[in-house]
């Protein structure tokens, strides 16, 4: 009760429920267009509106959230970006036709979000709060059953292939088929492919590169990969873009490729402690290259090597490296089967097969 008296009271100060006719009267609007103050009041008004009124007209409410956020963009409240997606969020559940609405609504509201949270370096309140927005309209597309893939492609593929969408627009498209788990299919792609177009640099490259991992199209992948690390120019970002390619791989079960670009990540940044441990789990996953048992084990004392360095390098992974080495360790081979094999504990041993790298026996 209390906070509902607070917002009536705002409400009131600000100049009581705003006319849907005077709102968008010609004279009001071009008065406003240059009045910052105006914006900020009709998206708040509208939020008091829906929040104390018995009886809501959504449509209304959401011209006015929807006349706000279009004038503001991302200097727009929190607040009010959260109400005008989840307003139209509303009218979309209701009304079939307001989907493809939603989607392009939906965008705007997480794109102005994010891109306020990244701009407001200084304050740290909006910073929180813009987390918090950016949270809840993820929550809120997850919630979305009536979103299916034929509404996305329905939303999204002709503007995209018409080039009606700039480049933050499709980086938001983008976004929202990775919340719903749709980048496996052509839209995805597609939709990457007209962003790099729009401009080849090694953050298009690699969202290009993630596309084709997606549906398992290493090779283009892995091109796309390589064009990224070719256009940046900074040596971290080249080793961030070979680390994903690392990662894309390993997870693909390609370790011996996974490998090379592990090791390219380390040419570019040999404090990459991440990419000493990939190549450590790159090692645990495949250590058969002996016929015998016992010599395959001693990959693990390879295995430590790597976590050892890592965290040697890098103490933001020691934590997960030492969890690793004693979880590993637990692995190795014992001394006295060994010693029938011929091999004493300090001897150095040459993992052979695709790995043919040099470890200590211990």
């Amino acid at each position: 009760m209390k906070r509902d008296a607070l917002i009536i009271l705002c409400v009131l100060c600000l100049g009581g429920w705003p006319s849907f006719a005077q709102e968008n009267s010609p004279a009001r609007n071009a008065a406003g267009a240059a009045d910052t103050c105006y914006w900020e009041n009709l998206g708040i008004k509208a939020i008091g509106y829906v929040q104390c009124s018995s009886e809501v007209d959504i449509d209304s409410a959401y011209f006015w959230l929807k006349e706000s956020v279009g004038h503001l963009k991302e200097a727009s409240s929190g607040a009010v970006l959260y109400h005008f997606a989840d307003i139209s969020f509303q009218r979309a559940k209701s009304d079939r036709a307001c989907r493809k609405e939603f989607l392009q609504d939906y965008g705007q509201a997480f794109c102005y979000a994010k891109a306020a949270l990244l701009s407001d370096t200084t304050d740290e309140n909006r910073r929180k709060q813009m987390g918090s927005v950016l949270h809840k309209l993820s929550e809120m597309l997850i919630k979305c059953k009536f979103i299916s893939r034929e509404v996305l492609e329905e939303a999204y593929l002709s503007k995209v292939r018409t080039q009606e969408t700039d480049s933050v627009s499709l980086c938001n498209m983008l976004s929202v088929l990775k919340l719903l788990e749709c980048e496996d299919g052509n839209l995805y792609v597609e939709i990457a492919d007209s962003l790099y177009r729009s401009g080849k640099t090694g953050e298009t490259a690699s969202m290009l590169a993630y596309a084709y991992s997606e549906k398992g199209e290493y090779d283009a992948c892995m091109h796309y990969f390589e064009e990224a690390i070719a256009l940046e120019s900074d040596e971290g970002q080249k080793a961030d873009i070979a680390y994903d390619a690392a990662l894309v791989l390993f997870k693909g079960g390609k370790w011996m490729q996974a490998r090379g670009y592990c090791q390219k990540a380390l040419l570019f940044n040999e404090h990459y402690g991440r990419a000493y441990l990939l190549l450590a789990y790159i090692y645990a996953s495949d250590i058969r290259w002996s016929r015998n048992s016992d010599l395959n084990k001693c990959t693990y004392f390879l295995v430590i090597d790597k976590l050892l360095k890592a965290k040697s390098v890098d103490p933001d992974v020691a934590q997960e490296a030492d969890q690793a080495i004693s979880m590993y360790a637990s692995c190795t081979p014992k001394i006295n089967d060994l010693f029938l094999l011929g091999y004493r504990e300090g001897d150095r041993i040459t993992i052979g097969g695709w790995i043919g790298e040099t470890t200590t026996i211990r």
